[in-house]
């Protein structure tokens, strides 16, 4: 599951810089709900709003870069 995660991280990442920012994130969060629906056959996931709030709070563990790594 991690590999897969790691994958999806790395192919959300638009602009290869290793760290994924607001509209790359929302990208990820899709593309890991569609994960989870294929592994489970069901997987909830919030709308913009609430991508959005997760990138902040992500984002705000390391304040000195902008991004989520």
């Amino acid at each position: 599951m991690m590999l897969e995660m790691e994958a999806t991280f790395t192919s959300c990442d638009a602009n290869k810089d290793g760290v994924l920012n607001c509209a790359e994130f929302k990208s990820f969060a899709c593309a890991i709900t569609e994960n989870g629906k294929r592994r489970y056959g069901e997987c909830t996931k919030g709308g913009d709003i609430e991508d959005e709030k997760w990138y902040e709070a992500y984002n705000s563990i390391t304040s000195k870069k902008d991004g989520i790594s």
